[in-house]
């Protein structure tokens, strides 16, 4: 229900309990309830008009402050005189996603078509049916990162409507539509709502057949049409849908109710029955309200995981959350009542689209989802990084393959990559798919920056974790051939992260690096993995060529790659000072930041900006870093739901986590000053805080088993140790300067900005 201006008593319920207390609330003859957030991600707080026998805790302020976690509008997106779905808001869970109102619902893992055709299949929605209500007196359409849930309100004279969308943290077969109708008139006649009925049983991806349909359940079921592979996929795909049908003759309210509430209950899965489960448990077995509580509950624990804070900076708030928002409704849960199921990776274009051929990417995964997505989630939740590793772990025979194919050994991943793993880039692109390789080194420093961050050995040693290492590695040490003239390794007919240097160049300085990198991973980790790098692998890692120019003190992004009057795609050769963190000196970091940045396409990709903001922060440029910072996020985030685009001109790919992940990694590493390396995790924050911010602050950072919280202010930051890892025999140390000590519990450390704390653990990994 909407607020009120008036007093309220407050106090803070976790959302589970709420249900509880409706019931105790009703005893007390409450005369209003309802749901509010206190402040940026707090504990919800049930806020109740009840007569003055409670204590009382603080007044609520008559005019809230602009919310940074709900994003509305009173007219959605048009594009002509039909809804603009690209700027659409989404809901999802890492399971099930569709933009709001869409047509299409996709589902992880879901796809149809053969090799370079393969795309996320199109199932048909259950949630693009529409109110017919005549006369209307006010619209109201907000997403609520905060809680996952769209919510539409209309009213008229007569009546209110309120439906709320949502995919289920609780159960992630369900997507659902709670829908509240209130009474706005006098009793004494039934009011009827109308509806715009849009159900469709067919699919140009399915072979799809009603199987039974009664008052209360619909079954769509079928196959996909194609298989990706034959040598990795023997079976079409399967999909089970069961969903509540709508009411034909509309919403109705009888002539003595003052509100009705409706839960329509969409369950899918590749197993019926799991997805009838889900179906009958949202059904049947809880009413309406607790569903939608459920997942509220569910949502609250993700943000009291993990969260950025920012001060007096509204719109840089709103900002942030929309973008760790769109993250990670395209990941799994932290926790659901759902079966584990595999997951199948992030796609530039979120798991909300994709069903297009030359659309979004055909919801493929790239080296998007590793370089620029994953550090972020890392950090807050490394589980869930975890998660996006074991996709590429569960495509290790196709990786094995694509090695093959082409003439070496190892694990070679793909460009593009959808159900199977072996490479689905389209017909039209044949240079990325048989050059851009880079990708497999990308994924192997995902992997090095998991166990910096984790330690997890049982990952190494049982998940396979130790494979994904060792066999990456060999296949650099496969593809890497001698110079004699030279006397060093070389890595020829490469495309690099530029995609301008097409069709293919020798030496490509990035693909060299993260080459060498995968290798000395390899090695560093052997004492766990128990497997010993050759010392030939080591020769090549350490022997590797790297095009410089010794006059102009610049790394070259390739072999004769000619500076003058160039222009490159995209953020490659500032890649070596971050992520990479390759050694360099500040002079050639610097020239290597200011000669590309010169050179970059105007109309190049969202995320570059956000690599040179970092740069010039860590060398204390501040007014070239901040806008460079907001040039990474002003011109591709769209209004009125905060949709990320891959373009500034014109829109590209949508909802473009890609850009999102680098604009979150500006802020994380960049002014949060963050790096994390096998060894330690380093805080250096720099002297200058966002644009307006009067303070950022990192709530949940996670580091081999410990939780903490880095707060940045102006002249001092501190840092806050909320939990340690138990299970760890071994001591988290700090080092500030000459300062030296355990942490502990509670443990706060206060610094000046731009002074270097490093953490770790009093043994240092395979010493």
């Amino acid at each position: 229900m909407e607020s009120v201006p008036v007093t309220e008593h407050t106090y803070c319920l976790n959302p589970v309990t709420i249900i509880k207390t409706l019931q105790q609330l009703n005893a007390e003859k409450c005369h209003r309830i309802q749901l509010r957030k206190p402040r940026f991600f707090d504990d919800l707080c049930l806020v109740a008009i009840l007569p003055p026998v409670l204590i009382l805790t603080r007044r609520a302020s008559v005019n809230p402050p602009a919310s940074t976690t709900i994003f509305s509008t009173d007219k959605l997106p048009l594009d002509g005189s039909s809804i603009d779905y690209r700027l659409m808001a989404y809901v999802g869970n890492g399971h099930v996603a569709t933009v709001i109102f869409s047509d299409f619902i996709y589902m992880n893992g879901l796809y149809n078509g053969a090799n370079g055709t393969s795309h996320r299949a199109r199932i048909p929605s259950t949630h693009n049916w529409q109110f017919k209500l005549e006369s209307l007196s006010s619209s109201l359409y907000s997403l609520d990162v905060a809680s996952g849930v769209f919510t539409e309100k209309l009213e008229n004279t007569q009546v209110r409507i309120e439906r709320r969308i949502f995919a289920s943290q609780e159960y992630t077969e369900l997507l659902l539509a709670h829908v509240v109708i209130t009474r706005l008139t006098s009793k004494g006649h039934p009011i009827i709502v109308p509806v715009e009925v849009n159900e469709q049983t067919t699919s140009i991806d399915f072979d799809l057949q009603v199987a039974s349909r009664d008052d209360k359940h619909v079954l769509l079921s079928g196959t996909t049409r194609e298989v990706e592979n034959n040598l990795f996929q023997s079976n079409r795909l399967s999909l089970f849908m069961y969903y509540t049908p709508l009411p034909t003759n509309g919403f109705q309210l009888g002539a003595q109710e003052t509100s009705r509430t409706y839960l329509f209950v969409t369950s899918l899965d590749t197993e019926q029955a799991r997805a009838k489960r889900s179906f009958d448990y949202a059904s049947n077995e809880r009413e309406p309200d607790e569903i939608w509580s459920s997942h509220v509950s569910l949502w609250n624990q993700v943000w009291l995981n993990g969260r950025i804070e920012i001060r007096n900076d509204v719109e840089l708030q709103r900002h942030v959350n929309s973008a760790l928002y769109y993250i990670l409704s395209s990941l799994p849960p932290l926790s659901t009542r759902s079966e584990h199921k595999q997951f199948y990776g992030l796609s530039p274009g979120s798991l909300s689209r994709g069903g297009r051929l030359g659309e979004d990417y055909g919801g493929h995964s790239f080296w998007d989802t590793e370089t620029w997505m994953y550090p972020s989630i890392l950090l807050f939740y490394p589980t869930l990084a975890k998660e996006i590793l074991s996709y590429r772990i569960a495509l290790r025979d196709a990786a094995m393959y694509n090695a093959k194919l082409f003439g070496y050994v190892g694990w070679r991943y793909p460009w593009e990559s959808a159900r199977t793993g072996i490479d689905v880039t389209p017909d039209c692109c044949p240079e990325v798919r048989l050059y851009q390789m880079h990708i497999t080194g990308d994924i192997a420093f995902a992997a090095r920056q998991y166990i910096a961050g984790t330690r997890d050995q049982s990952w190494l040693k049982n998940e396979m974790g130790g494979d994904l290492i060792y066999e990456t590695a060999r296949f650099w040490a496969s593809r890497a051939v001698y110079n004699s003239d030279r006397k060093q390794y070389e890595i020829l007919t490469v495309l690099p992260p530029d995609e301008d240097a097409q069709p293919f160049k020798n030496n490509s300085v990035f693909t060299n690096a993260v080459a060498s990198l995968s290798i000395q991973l390899a090695d560093r980790i052997s004492c766990i993995t128990e497997k010993p790098v050759p010392q030939a692998w080591l020769d090549i890692a350490n022997n590797l060529y790297f095009p410089f120019d010794n006059v102009t003190q610049i790394h070259l992004e390739y072999e004769n790659f000619n500076p003058k009057n160039a222009t490159i795609k995209q953020a490659d050769v500032v890649l070596l000072g971050f992520p990479l963190m390759w050694p360099m000196s500040k002079e050639v970091r610097r020239n290597d930041l200011l000669t590309y940045e010169r050179m970059t396409r105007d109309d190049g990709p969202a995320m570059t900006w956000s690599m040179h903001a970092i740069g010039h922060l860590e060398l204390k440029d501040f007014e070239l870093a901040e806008e460079l910072f907001r040039r990474s996020y002003e011109t591709y985030v769209r209004p009125p739901f905060n949709v990320w685009t891959e373009a500034q001109s014109g829109v590209g790919a949508v909802n473009f986590i890609t850009g999102a992940g680098g604009f979150l990694q500006a802020v994380l590493f960049g002014y949060g000053g963050l790096r994390l390396t096998l060894n330690e995790l380093e805080v250096m924050p720099p002297s200058r805080l966002p644009n307006r911010s009067t303070q950022l602050a990192f709530h949940g950072l996670k580091y081999n088993g410990a939780t903490f919280d880095l707060r940045i202010e102006k002249e001092m930051y501190h840092v806050s140790v909320r939990t340690l890892n138990n299970n760890n025999s071994q001591s988290m140390l700090y080092e500030h300067e000459q300062q030296r000590g355990s942490l502990r519990v509670n443990d706060i450390l206060s610094f000046p900005v731009g002074t270097r704390l490093i953490i770790h653990l009093a043994i240092s990994l395979c010493p």
